[in-house]
Formats: structure tokens, sequence, C-alpha cells
């Protein structure tokens, strides 16, 4: 069994100084990654929105083309007579 009085003060402070820096460091590690994450969460969003912006115009524009078809509009095509 280890005697606490046996223990030289200075190991044990040098040991306490290892284990902060070690935990320091981890913290700066955790705190890198979620500033990474949050960046990739910002461009996902973004591309997110840039999706459903292209998505609404393309289900607007065949809205208006069926509209066009159902009330028998000619698109600017010519038709000859008959």
């Amino acid at each position: 069994m280890l005697n606490a009085a046996a223990v030289n003060p200075n190991v044990l402070l040098e040991l306490f100084s290892i284990y902060h820096d070690w935990l320091e460091g981890k913290g700066q590690q955790i705190s890198k990654k979620q500033e990474e994450i949050g960046n990739k969460i910002e461009v996902a969003d973004v591309l997110a929105i840039k999706l459903l912006q292209r998505f609404n115009y393309t289900v607007s524009a065949m809205k208006t083309a069926s509209q066009n078809l159902s009330e028998g509009g000619d698109w600017g095509v010519k038709r000859e007579a008959e």
C-alpha cells in the first residue's frame, strides 16, 4: 500500500501540472472540433435553403405549365388552320 507521506510533493505537483496541461489541450481540441462541426452545419443549412428554393421554383414552373396545358394554351406554337 502506498503511504501518502512517502510521495514527494514536487512529483505530485509535476503530475498535477501534466494533467492540467493535458486537460487544457483536450479542451482546446474539443472546442476546435465543435467549431468545425458548427461551420459544416452552416454550410449544410445554406445548401438546404438553395435546394429548397430550386425545388420551389421547379414546382412553380410545373404548376404554370400544367395550368397552361389544361387551359389549352399553345405555348407559342402556331398551328396551321385545319
